[in-house]
């Protein structure tokens, strides 16, 4: 079992093309890096995926958490914020904007 492990490791090393100057155990070093960062990269994946999946139902939360944060805000206030129930609500109520909107006068 072992040495049918060693035999794939070498194999994925030297597939991986090294240069000259690695040494061995740098080759290794960096197999395993790749390898963690693989099993890394496909668990934050898994994650984003699924939570893409109730993406809207996120952005909603979010977006209520924003207007009951800022309801007391002047702009908060001229919008009514605090009575804002829906997605479709804030749509109606606030108009979409541009930077040169927010500027001081």
């Amino acid at each position: 079992m072992l040495t049918s492990i060693v035999t794939v490791v070498t194999w994925q090393i030297a597939w991986m093309n090294p240069a000259d100057s690695h040494s061995w155990k740098t080759l290794v070093m960096q197999y395993l890096m790749i390898k963690v960062i693989l099993h890394m990269g496909k668990k934050v994946l898994a994650r984003l995926n699924s939570e893409a999946k109730n993406l809207a139902q996120c952005q909603e939360v979010l977006l209520t958490y924003i207007l009951r944060d800022n309801a007391e805000t002047d702009y908060g206030q001229k919008y009514d914020f605090s009575n804002i129930k829906s997605v479709g609500e804030y749509q109606q109520r606030v108009p979409l904007t541009h930077h040169d909107d927010y500027r001081q006068v």
